[in-house]
């Protein structure tokens, strides 16, 4: 079973970019994810994206306002190389 989340990134251009995706589990606020190069133009395989904000949506039965999503995700741009080094990993 998966869950969709409407998922909001942060380009290098400070433009936001909207994407539809499917997860095994809701990512956490401070959690890495990474999309397919394919989906925009800006994404390198090197890259992750830092979630910084969840948003869950509720399941209200007969609900007019009802979702499709079962959460809304908004994410920046990271290098996982940098991101590693600065963590102190390899030393």
């Amino acid at each position: 079973m998966t869950v969709k989340a409407f998922l909001y990134i942060q380009s290098p251009q400070k433009k936001t970019v909207n994407f539809l995706c499917e997860f095994k589990r809701v990512p956490t606020i401070g959690e890495y994810i990474t999309l397919d190069p394919k989906e925009a133009d800006f994404i390198k395989s090197t890259d992750s994206f830092k979630v910084v904000y969840v948003v869950h949506s509720p399941l209200v039965d007969g609900s007019k306002k009802h979702t499709p999503y079962d959460a809304y995700i908004y994410a920046v741009k990271e290098n996982h190389d940098e991101a590693l080094e600065a963590s102190g990993f390899y030393s």
